[in-house]
């Protein structure tokens, strides 16, 4: 809280509110990275992604302003959240960004912990695929208090990772899929190794059973962290988008299932055109003129 006054004219006081604390008692639920039970739809941002908040020096212009414009009132300011139009007994839901990169899954397995790193093992998942896999820290931190989750296989909540050798997807363990409240436990079942992919389609062939999808970071404007040390991942998909052109350059919504170590095409919902068409190149003639 910023609290500015002003002798014998009025007093301001503004609120920044951050982000809730993560939950760190017991089991992690996906509740909180907003998942839906019965798609498989995912909201949770790639991990480690830095978190900008606006510090009280940003809003020195915003308050100074505030104040110049209040200075023969003696009430303070009031600040309102605007009304939605909508009926007030019907829900409101705010839109998800359109260009929202995402990369998350769900997945059935036992961790190993290697000996010297806990933070460090393999994933024997139920296909008894052994893929090398992390713990995020809230991942850690829970793994920690409850060590029973070590004893036999879980649902994880997994950020997946294209690997070049075999096999080909890593995972980061983001945390357990307990079940909500009220929630039947054969639901998640059936999302398992379902993943929600969205991205920028930076590989296709018209007629090829596979392309190739690009996500990056959201902490920052995607054409920006071309050239950091913050690299895209890029996930090759089997299957066929539902376009008729080339599809590079567009963003779209995938929704995947995992087999084995790949991911293979269930549903696709195209975005936006973010980067320019590619155009088709022209053939060459075999026979060539003579001069």
């Amino acid at each position: 809280m910023v609290t500015i006054h002003r002798s014998g004219r009025t007093t301001t006081e503004l609120t920044c509110e951050g982000e809730k604390p993560p939950n760190r008692l017991g089991s992690h639920n996906l509740a909180s990275d907003s998942c839906d039970s019965q798609g498989g739809t995912f909201n949770s941002e790639l991990p480690d992604t830095p978190i900008e908040t606006a510090s009280t020096k940003d809003m020195g212009t915003g308050v100074t302003r505030l104040l110049k414009a209040n200075q023969n009132t003696n009430s303070s300011p009031q600040f309102q959240q605007p009304q939605p139009e909508n009926d007030a007994n019907s829900s409101v839901t705010l839109p998800e960004p359109e260009l929202f990169f995402q990369a998350v899954g769900l997945v059935r397995g036992q961790y190993l912990p290697s000996a010297g790193t806990p933070g460090q093992g393999i994933l024997l998942l139920n296909d008894n695929l052994m893929t090398p896999t992390n713990l995020l820290a809230s991942a850690a931190y829970t793994v920690d208090k409850h060590s029973e989750l070590l004893e036999s296989p879980q649902v994880w909540i997994v950020y997946p990772r294209p690997m070049q050798e075999s096999p080909r997807l890593h995972f980061a363990i983001r945390g357990v899929r307990n079940p909500l409240p009220g929630e039947d436990a054969e639901v998640i079942e059936q999302s398992v190794d379902g993943f929600t992919i969205r991205g920028i389609v930076c590989y296709h062939k018209v007629g090829s059973d596979e392309f190739a999808v690009r996500v990056y970071r959201n902490f920052r404007p995607w054409h920006e962290l071309d050239g950091t040390k913050y690299k895209p991942y890029s996930f090759t998909i089997a299957g066929m988008l539902p376009t008729s052109s080339s599809a590079y350059g567009q963003f779209w919504n995938l929704k995947v299932k995992r087999v084995s170590d790949r991911f293979v095409l269930e549903e696709a919902t195209f975005v936006a055109q973010v980067l320019p068409p590619k155009e088709p190149k022209k053939k060459r003639s075999k026979h060539r003129q003579k001069p």
